[in-house]
């Protein structure tokens, strides 16, 4: 702090009569920053509430204060309005419950499924909402209510209130979250055959689809064989994990917006992948729908990995049993309603019985029976979804 204190002594001596307000970069004000400046108390706490709370409304005010105050000009300003850490978003700014339910008036009645979309209140205090705009469209258009909201963290209590309180009022069928991180608190689990504690950031049992906002542009994306860089993995796949997300893909990457010429800078925003949205918009009508439907309706399907492609690697993982969990869990689906039947004793049983049929183990693949397949016309209707050069390289094989 001597340090900064040093430099604005120097810069106060060198710009004689201008005026001084540093103000804290974070949610605390600094008194000692206050006594550095020349401004009055009253106007340091001021300007620094007006940054502190941003948002396009008070960073217009803070301009009108500034230009009144210092420069003379025949503005009026407003005091620095405070932003929530939870709020419903519409159209840019922050609204009422009712104003949603007006707008969506049509759509509810017609009982469309809402779906609630977190993201972080940083992007509205910053303005970049336009990619969340393109997403709302999106999702509209595949035959979901959007009930946006802007919170400061899923750690936050207010915001996992508020959206708690929004599952209730409206039956959402679904959460489509872009925060990343971890909102479980339960510490790390133990090798133990017993399993570890877990508490979903919402007690609503609802699904939550994890949509990720790469931190990288669309053409690194495309250049790393990877796809997505190890920043964007732990921060928006392996961590969210933890707290029972579903992992969709990522729909938004970092693009230049415009050069501002008065501040000399090229502006960041978010950009829209509409193709990848989509998909994440026609994913959760799917969940939604899926929500809607009884149990005895529903198929689950279970992928055990087998990697390296050996028989003798099915299901295995490291410290876990996975063929007695899997048993396990067929026995849960079927006490819930699920139509599964002849679930096997035990794990040895389970993986004795799949061994009765093809894996993709390439040593065995022409000696075991098949007993699943898809009649031509199905097959070729998924096939002619594939991009055309999968196409053409599946046909030259």
């Amino acid at each position: 702090m001597d340090v900064w204190f040093s430099a604005f002594a120097g810069v106060g001596t060198s710009q004689s009569g201008a005026n001084f307000n540093f103000c804290s970069g974070d949610e605390a004000h600094d008194p000692s920053l206050t006594y550095a400046s020349n401004a009055s108390p009253e106007d340091c706490h001021r300007v620094w509430r007006y940054l502190r709370e941003s948002g396009q409304i008070n960073a217009q005010q803070l301009f009108y204060f500034l230009a009144e105050r210092y420069f003379g000009k025949p503005f009026s300003w407003q005091e620095p309005a405070p932003l929530p850490s939870a709020l419903i978003y519409h159209a840019g700014y922050s609204t009422g419950f009712a104003q949603w339910q007006s707008h969506y008036s049509e759509s509810l009645a017609e009982a469309r499924p809402v779906a609630i979309l977190a993201f972080y209140r940083s992007h509205l205090q910053s303005g970049n909402t336009a990619m969340f705009d393109g997403l709302i469209e999106i999702l509209e258009q595949e035959g979901l209510v959007p009930l946006v909201v802007a919170v400061s963290s899923l750690k936050d209590d207010v915001s996992v209130g508020l959206i708690e309180s929004l599952v209730e009022r409206t039956q959402a069928k679904v959460i489509l979250n872009t925060t990343g991180f971890a909102a479980n608190r339960v510490g790390s689990p133990d090798l133990a055959s017993e399993p570890t504690d877990f508490q979903s950031a919402f007690a609503s049992p609802i699904p939550v689809l994890q949509l990720i906002l790469s931190g990288s542009t669309e053409e690194d994306w495309q250049a790393q064989t990877q796809g997505l860089r190890s920043r964007d993995v732990a921060m928006q796949i392996v961590l969210p994990e933890m707290d029972g997300r579903i992992i969709t893909r990522a729909l938004s990457f970092k693009a230049s917006s415009h050069y501002n010429d008065i501040a000399q800078v090229d502006l960041v925003r978010y950009e829209l992948h509409e193709e990848r949205a989509r998909f994440v918009a026609q994913l959760a009508k799917r969940f939604a729908i899926l929500a809607s439907k009884p149990n005895h309706q529903k198929r689950i399907a279970f992928v055990l990995a087998n990697y390296p492609t050996k028989d003798g690697r099915i299901g295995n993982g490291v410290g876990l049993d996975t063929p007695a969990s899997s048993v396990n869990l067929l026995k849960a689906l079927e006490a819930a309603g699920y139509p599964i039947d002849n679930i096997p004793e035990h794990g040895n049983a389970l993986i004795e019985e799949l061994l009765g049929a093809v894996t993709n183990n390439p040593s065995t693949l022409h000696e075991r029976g098949c007993w699943q397949s898809l009649a031509l016309e199905e097959y070729l209707e998924y096939f002619y979804q594939l991009p055309l050069e999968c196409q053409n390289a599946v046909w030259g094989r």
